[in-house]
């Protein structure tokens, strides 16, 4: 699990904006088995498909922002063998 407070936006060095980046929580996992010289690794990132960003600007009279839309939840597998 990793949480992320709020956070300022990337212009805002002075914390003078009235907004901030909302928090978030994001749930990974990964699962590996090893089978003699071969190890399997499956693992899922943003398991339960949280919509955040963790960039954003906002613009100079501060009115609105624009923010990067972070990856959604996505799976990968890897195999691996060990040679002699």
């Amino acid at each position: 699990m990793n949480y992320v407070g709020e956070q300022v936006f990337d212009n805002d060095q002075a914390n003078t904006a009235t907004r901030r980046m909302p928090d978030y929580v994001t749930v990974d996992l990964k699962f590996t088995h090893q089978l003699r010289k071969l190890l399997l690794s499956m693992a899922v990132n943003n398991l339960f498909d949280e919509k955040y960003f963790s960039y954003a600007i906002r613009n100079a009279p501060g009115t609105s922002f624009n923010a990067l839309p972070a990856r959604e939840r996505n799976v990968w597998f890897t195999v691996k063998y060990q040679f002699d």
